[in-house]
């Protein structure tokens, strides 16, 4: 769906992709939650130091195999507006263009994951990915919502633009945190010394500055300030306590570069 009207634009885009046949590497994690001594396809998998069984499990083999299908849909939305000045002003005879762009993740479906040779052993049940995140073993995360800000200034041989970056938080899939403690979904709580649900990691924002000047000589001198606040990514259990695939652990961080034209 297109939209304009005068200086203002924006457009919303419905996808969906199903995906059949995926080459996957099977998870290592679930086949070893999958282990069961009385299921000959199960156990050909494991290398044990001893009699079948989890503590005595020295090596797993996995294949890369088709696996699940996958059914992901959502929205993609854009919206700009162009001024002809500077809000309304002729201060430093610029333009000026505000917007904002994103995703909203709808469904991201997986179906039942198989073992492979053994189409009757299921190690790992039909997942519904939206919003949930798992870091240690098959390194995902979908937030929900994704989107960017701007607000762009134009000199003709300058540009300056500052933008903010939103990753909305997301939980880890799987059950809630049992009283034992024996899941990823737990932390230990020492105030009252018993385990909690980690629930859903925070919302993440990251404020960027660039800047772009052209110089006589053909000259280009490019600058910015990524992380302007010097924001942490939020926690998350994960092998660095945080999620990598969308959060940024550089903190504040300036860059400059010139190019020269010849």
């Amino acid at each position: 769906m297109l939209f304009r009207s005068g200086a203002f634009r924006a457009s919303v885009d419905y996808f969906k992709f199903d995906f059949e046949d995926e080459l996957v590497l099977e998870p290592t994690q679930a086949i070893y939650n999958s282990l069961d001594c009385s299921n000959p396809a199960i156990v050909a998998r494991f290398i044990f130091d001893g009699a079948c069984s989890p503590a005595n499990v020295i090596n797993v083999s996995r294949f890369i195999v088709n696996g699940p299908s996958t059914e992901t849909s959502g929205l993609d939305f854009k919206a700009q507006y162009d001024f002809d000045d500077f809000f309304g002003t002729d201060m430093v005879d610029a333009r000026v263009s505000m917007g904002l762009d994103g995703t909203y993740l709808l469904s991201y479906d997986r179906s039942d994951f198989t073992l492979f040779g053994a189409d009757n052993v299921v190690i790992q049940e039909a997942q519904d990915r939206v919003g949930r995140h798992e870091l240690t073993g098959e390194f995902y995360s979908y937030p929900r919502l994704r989107a960017t800000g701007f607000i762009n200034v134009n000199g003709g041989l300058w540009n300056v633009r500052y933008q903010v970056q939103y990753r909305e938080g997301t939980e880890i899939i799987g059950e809630d945190c049992p009283a034992s403690g024996a899941s990823a979904a737990c932390r230990y709580d020492r105030a009252t010394a018993t385990f909690v649900n980690v629930g859903k990691s925070d919302d993440f924002w990251q404020h960027d500055l660039t800047g772009q000047f052209e110089l006589p000589w053909n000259t280009t001198v490019s600058a910015g300030i990524q992380n302007i606040f010097d924001t942490d990514p939020p926690f998350v259990q994960s092998m660095y306590n945080y999620d990598y695939t969308n959060g940024n652990p550089l903190g504040r961080t300036f860059k400059i570069g010139v190019k020269q034209r010849f």
